[in-house]
């Protein structure tokens, strides 16, 4: 469950609001995330990063606590590894360099995790995002990082289906033809014959739409028997 920082009006980050925070997501959170992105990570003072996560350390009753590393260098990410560790962090959740020109070259984007990786005291959690760190990490250059051995998982944040499906190992969802949107199931039914339409049809799974085949003429929707209904009939084949 990610987390943002409260902070009060003189800039420290305040324990009281950290408490109610996770008091309030306790029962639907598997772990915390403090200092993260929508924690405002890569603004924090080293003070204010160290404090929020023993806040989060403190309240947090159990739950396991992966602290964001959102910094321009590996150095950094590796420096504040080492404190979330003597501070008792399960895991640290690195992202690529943030503040730097973009595009960086997609080797150096894996030369820094894979630095991280090696001098972390912490398991590495990547955290493939591109609204801070203006990066892009490909699909094959997130493949080859995950394969790393001291990273033991990634915060997809992409935005993108195509790279989520892509490292899930699921196929493209089918495009419904009659309303242009995307079928909930890649599972379709057997074909059924249509008597509307007078050809083989298909179904989603789930009946949320249906593959439409091209307009039949007025005299072919007319089904076998005269009876005039357009009412559609479908059943399996």
């Amino acid at each position: 469950m990610p987390l943002v920082t409260p902070v009060g009006p003189d800039g420290a980050v305040s324990g009281p609001c950290v408490r109610a925070m996770i008091d309030s997501v306790r029962s639907e959170a598997a772990a915390l995330m403090p200092a993260i992105s929508c924690g405002e990570g890569w603004l924090l003072s080293e003070q204010q990063w160290s404090d929020m996560l023993r806040f989060t350390l403190r309240f947090a009753d159990g739950l396991p606590c992966l602290v964001g590393a959102q910094v321009p260098t590996a150095a950094g990410a590796i420096a504040r590894a080492a404190v979330a560790a003597e501070l008792g962090a399960d895991a640290v959740v690195v992202s690529a360099p943030s503040g730097r020109p973009a595009p960086l070259p997609q080797e150096e984007i894996f030369e820094h995790f894979a630095t991280v990786a090696a001098a972390s005291a912490l398991p590495v959690f990547v955290y493939n995002e591109s609204a801070v760190c203006g990066q892009r990490i490909e699909q094959e250059t997130l493949r080859r990082i995950l394969r790393i051995d001291r990273v033991s998982g990634m915060k997809e944040s992409s935005r993108s289906p195509r790279t989520t499906r892509a490292l899930a190992g699921r196929p493209r969802a089918r495009r419904c033809s009659r309303a242009g949107r995307t079928c909930c199931w890649r599972r379709r039914r057997p074909r059924a014959w249509s008597h509307r339409w007078r050809t083989w049809t298909r179904r989603c799974a789930r009946r949320c739409c249906a593959t439409r085949p091209p307009r039949a003429s007025r005299r072919s929707r007319r089904p076998a028997g005269g009876t005039g209904s357009s009412r559609t009939t479908m059943w399996r084949g």
